[in-house]
């Protein structure tokens, strides 16, 4: 793997797992303070299992934001085709649903065995290096959104290209040219 690829790859992946494991930190001390209000008001311990299951379900549903750059980088370089699907996302930032402030370009990886992880690559030299990247290195991943990309993919995620092959909608990332 190209070092410049690999750096980004990990540093974009280690910014998204310091959010995340900054995330789940909050809510775990939330969940701790609700726990000891609970002590002196009963309604307290309703808000910390409220709490307490939120924060379950966001480790298990984010399992992927919180591996890592180098686990990241390690999985491209070593079991590339366990990446299936490159989802790109655009998140616009307006002012009363009017004017644009600015955008910000994220590629979310997904995997056979339900990782995920979003990073974002905002400027251009970064989207060069990382559309290289990854038409060097995952060119069999499928790349782009449909609604129904989503439904097959929460389906049977290992499937998911085999399935978009039947239905005509496989674009592979090594049909693509920067």
């Amino acid at each position: 793997m190209d070092e410049k690829f690999r750096k980004l790859i990990v540093k974009t992946c280690d910014n998204a797992s310091l959010g995340a494991i900054f995330s789940m930190l909050m809510l775990i001390g939330l969940t701790l303070f609700f726990l000891f209000a609970g002590l002196q008001i009963t309604f307290f311990l309703i808000l910390a299992l409220g709490t307490g299951i939120g924060a379950y379900y966001i480790s298990q549903r984010f399992k992927g934001d919180f591996k890592g750059g180098k686990y990241w980088a390690t999985m491209i370089k070593d079991r590339p085709e366990n990446i299936v699907w490159i989802k790109p996302i655009v998140t616009r930032h307006t002012v009363g649903y009017v004017f644009t402030l600015y955008k910000e370009k994220k590629f979310q990886f997904l995997t056979k065995d339900r990782l995920a992880i979003t990073m974002t690559v905002d400027s251009e030299a970064d989207q060069k290096i990382f559309y290289e990247g990854i038409i060097k290195h995952l060119p069999h991943a499928h790349i782009g959104y449909s609604p129904d990309m989503d439904s097959l993919y929460r389906y049977s995620p290992a499937d998911l290209i085999d399935e978009l092959k039947k239905t005509g909608e496989y674009y592979p990332v090594g049909g693509f040219s920067v």
